[in-house]
């Protein structure tokens, strides 16, 4: 069962890593590809280590939510990426984050902290917020696979692009 397990959690870590490329292209941003590991624990979602160049995800976190969930906190965590890298790691959750959140497209629902799992959830559910209004009917719309397609748990990507 552990093998199982573990080989599960390194499909879910490539998946991350190959995630990490695709939003980079559809961002038009440069960033090393981290290491991803994904942890136990269930109070942290996520979290960026630079000295090891690392993008960490709970293990409970892609249990227990939508693959859409997943991305946006592993969206949220690239802004950490980016900000270490090109703001010098300026501040956490400040200004230079939120202009990270804003280039690498993280859902205004995360791109924050602080907020329950809640809050964060029926935010993500609301329209797409306005910079998006003009290429797409609606937040759901706009991501880079049909909601429909999509199984809770990871797998390959589905093959139902949905075009903005």
């Amino acid at each position: 069962m552990l093998n199982k397990t573990k080989d599960i959690e390194v499909r879910w870590a490539r998946r991350l890593q190959k995630e990490h490329g695709d939003i980079c292209y559809q961002q038009r941003v440069t960033l090393p590809t981290p290491v991803v590991a994904i942890v136990a624990g269930k109070r942290r979602l996520g979290y960026w280590t630079p000295a090891n160049q690392t993008i960490s995800i709970s293990k409970n976190l892609i249990e227990k939510n939508p693959w859409e969930i997943v991305l946006e906190i592993f969206k949220h965590e690239m802004a950490h990426q980016f900000v270490s890298i090109y703001f010098d790691d300026a501040d956490t959750h400040g200004k230079g984050f939120k202009t990270a959140c804003d280039i690498l497209g993280v859902h205004p629902a995360f791109a924050g902290t602080g907020n329950p799992r809640e809050v964060h959830l029926a935010a993500f559910k609301d329209p797409c917020p306005k910079r998006h209004k003009p290429f797409c009917g609606g937040w759901k719309n706009c991501w880079h696979w049909d909601s429909q397609a999509m199984s809770q748990k990871p797998g390959p990507h589905p093959e139902k692009p949905v075009i903005c």
